[in-house]
């Protein structure tokens, strides 16, 4: 399932970076979403989006792409649990 981690703030240690991005699509695999709870899910899309760039990220928001989760996954419930 594609994962937005979007209005990201970046824990920069007060360095202006360049080019770090306000918004991030990382891919959950199908797995994860059995595996992990809504909380787990957002903890490892923030891991995610923070190993793409090799900054931490210091606060963001979460939602997930309806059309990319499967079938069986309830997508809204976990949007609503990420206030989105």
């Amino acid at each position: 399932m594609r994962v937005h981690v979007y209005e990201i703030k970046w824990d920069t240690d007060g360095k202006r970076v360049r080019g770090l991005p306000s918004e991030l699509v990382v891919h959950i695999p199908d797995d994860h979403l059995i595996d992990y709870g809504f909380d787990g899910l957002i903890e490892r899309a923030i891991e995610l989006a923070t190993q793409s760039t090799g900054w931490l990220i210091g606060d963001s928001n979460v939602r997930a792409d309806v059309i990319s989760a499967p079938e069986w996954y309830n997508v809204d419930a976990f949007n609503r649990h990420c206030g989105y």
